[in-house]
């Protein structure tokens, strides 16, 4: 499962930036959570995993970037910057390469992730 939060320094952990937004990987068999670092430095607003890479993770924030993440590395794989704040986002049904989001003031757009 993934959880979208703030991030907060661990114990003994030097501060991260003041807006840090990640997500947690937490494993349901063992209770344990674990980070994918800074993703965003505003809200995460949407999250999708890819149904046929299930290893990659989609989001999309406020902060005007959609990105695609490795979660297991946390690693991002490609960063797009729009315009607009970023409400939501969905991977192309049939195209693996190909996911959607939307934004503000009635926006949509389209990328493909062979061409960044």
């Amino acid at each position: 499962a993934l959880e979208s939060s703030q991030r907060r320094p661990g114990a003994g952990a030097a501060a991260p930036p003041p807006s840090a937004y990640t997500l947690h990987k937490i494993n349901w068999l063992t209770r344990c959570k674990g980070s994918m670092g800074s993703l965003h430095s505003g809200p995460i607003m949407g999250c999708a995993i890819e149904p046929k890479e299930t290893q990659v993770v989609l989001t999309c924030s406020l902060d005007k970037t959609a990105r695609v993440s490795n979660i297991m590395s946390g690693n991002c794989v490609v960063s797009f910057t729009v315009p607009d704040p970023l409400w939501s986002c969905a991977w192309h049904p049939s195209d693996s390469n190909v996911f959607f989001c939307g934004a503000a003031q009635n926006s949509l757009y389209v990328f493909d992730v062979r061409q960044p």
